[in-house]
């Protein structure tokens, strides 16, 4: 049997927590981590100095 790993956004800390426990509550993740800020940095933001 194979695992996957998903990351995903949401709007809010709260949307996060509450798609998290619905996914545990109905099996479809055995595990659910909610990580807080993220920043990203694509290369067209970068400019040369």
């Amino acid at each position: 049997m194979g695992y996957i790993m998903v990351f995903i956004t949401t709007p809010t800390q709260e949307n996060a927590e509450k798609i998290s426990s619905m996914l545990v509550e109905e099996k479809l993740a055995a595990c659910v981590s909610v990580v807080g800020e993220v920043r990203s940095i694509f290369y067209w933001e970068i400019q040369t100095i």
